[in-house]
This record gives C-alpha cells, structure tokens and sequence, in this order.
C-alpha cells in the first residue's frame, strides 16, 4: 500500500514535470516568436527608412545636380550680357538680364518645392524663402544702382551676386538635406 501511493505520488509528480515542461516550452516558443516577429519589424523599418533616405538623396541630387547646370547657365548669360554692355551693343536696356533673374529664380524654386512639399519639415520650402530673400534684396539694390537718381558707380560684378547667391543656396540645398536625412 505504501509503495502503491508512493508510486502514485511519482505518477502525479511525473506528470505534473511534464505539464509544466510542456508549458515552458510553449512558453518560450511563443516568446521565441515574438522576438523574431518584432525583430523582422524593425529590420523592415530600418530597411524602409534606409530605402527612403537613399531615394532622398538621389533626388536632392538630381535637383543639385539641374540646379548646377542652370548656374553654369546663368552665369554663361550674364557674361553675354555684360560683354554686349561693355561693347556698347546694348545700352540701358537691362530687361534681359532681370528677365533672366526671374527665370533662374523660378527655376530654383519649381525644383525645390517638389522635395518640400513631399519630403521634409518644412526646411526646404525656407530655403526657397531665403533664396528669394536674397534675390529680392539683391532686385532692390540693383534698381537703386540703375536708378537716374543713383550716386553710385556701375560696377558689373554686382551683376553675378544672383549667382553667387545661388551657389550659397545650391550649397544650403546639400546642407539641410543631410540635416534632413540624418533625422529620419
């Protein structure tokens, strides 16, 4: 009889071993699980972000890249014209040259808004509003330079400050959109 219970109590005992090592192992198979789970989330995210940055980049590139070509340009017309004023070939008559400030400057802003509008905080879309800070500044200057009432001499050098200007701005561009993907 003592040893009928005495078997009976190792039964209940082997069993109930078992039961709870049945349920560790559910246990940790579940926590298992869910660590590989969250682990595999974070990876796609981190993937996500990193794709993200990576397709950031190469279009504030591209951008720069159009934004170069367009300086080089302007900078290229502005030449012209200075050499037709010096040649005495134009006279006065400085409309081509604002005209072509004013298409640079809209150029530059049709590029960056894109970039603003989809990615960022809205550091592009300020560097659009500084750029045109600058050249606005730049507009009122130059009318006073240009003015009958002026007592200033011409100088042509004021005449490449838009591109220098927007060198400054090409370079701010690169700037806040490092600032911009090291935050993501």
């Amino acid at each position: 009889m003592l040893f009928d219970n005495l078997s009976i109590g190792l039964d209940v005992a082997t069993a109930l071993s078992v039961i709870a090592a049945a349920i560790a192992f559910i246990w940790n198979s579940v926590n298992s699980s869910r660590r590989e789970s969250e682990e595999r989330q974070k990876e796609i995210v981190r993937e996500r972000i990193e794709r993200r940055k990576e397709i950031i980049k190469e279009q504030v590139f591209r951008v720069v890249d159009k934004l170069i070509d367009e300086q080089i340009f302007l900078f290229m017309e502005i030449s012209k014209i200075e050499n037709q004023l010096r040649d005495g070939k134009t006279t006065q008559d400085l409309t081509p040259f604002r005209d072509l400030i004013v298409k640079f400057l809209y150029i530059f802003e049709s590029r960056i808004d894109p970039i603003g509008n989809v990615y960022g905080d809205g550091r592009f879309l300020e560097l659009v509003d500084n750029y045109k800070s600058e050249i606005d500044a730049w507009f009122a200057n130059f009318y006073q330079l240009i003015s009958p009432d002026s007592k200033k001499s011409w100088d042509f050098e004021i005449m490449y400050e838009p591109a220098t200007i927007t060198k400054k701005h090409i370079n701010n561009l690169l700037v806040a959109s490092e600032a911009y993907i090291d935050s993501l």
